[in-house]
């Protein structure tokens, strides 16, 4: 069950991911769809990220003595590393999406944008908890995740820098 919940964090993050990459680049009013389509392409991009992250750690416990457990003891460190960083966000969220501009600028300016900054560090916090007390080559696949939940951001960003050069409606 931890498992899903990492995975659902993971593609909950590169959906924002892909919409902080894409935020700003386009001067344009109305651009609900663009925002779908980038939280989409970051979702897609985690995805991908998901599908390594899961090759290296079944690479581990076909190449060691690693067991599931193990492995599912570390994600469960992690989740709990991260589950008030998450709820934070959520709350942040509600904030975000409600009618009033108060609210809107509120928990943007309160919660969303501090989380943004605390993002990398977080991630990291959760995997050194994760590594805590295990075997190298857990500590190996724990940090090894991190690394690549950490790259589809950039990697999200440099797409939309690509897609955008020279579009009209770029932003400056």
């Amino acid at each position: 069950m931890t498992a899903v919940i990492l995975c659902t964090m993971a593609l909950v993050d590169g959906a924002l991911a892909g919409f902080r990459a894409w935020a700003g680049r386009d001067g344009r009013v109305v651009k609900h769809q663009d925002r779908l389509r980038a939280g989409v392409r970051g979702a897609m991009a985690a995805a991908v990220a998901l599908l390594v992250i899961a090759a290296v750690l079944l690479s581990i416990m076909a190449a060691t003595e690693v067991t599931y457990d193990e492995l599912a003891d570390a994600g469960n460190r992690m989740a709990i590393a991260y589950a008030p960083f998450c709820v934070a966000v959520a709350l942040g969220f509600l904030g975000y999406f409600s009618a009033s501009l108060e609210s809107q600028a509120l928990s943007t300016v309160i919660i969303l944008g501090p989380a943004t900054f605390l993002r990398p560090l977080v991630i990291l916090a959760g995997a050194i908890y994760a590594a805590w007390g295990a075997s190298a080559w857990v500590v190996v696949g724990a940090f090894s995740a991190v690394v690549v939940v950490l790259a589809v951001e950039p990697i999200v960003g440099r797409t939309f820098a690509r897609q955008l050069r020279g579009h009209p409606f770029e932003a400056a």
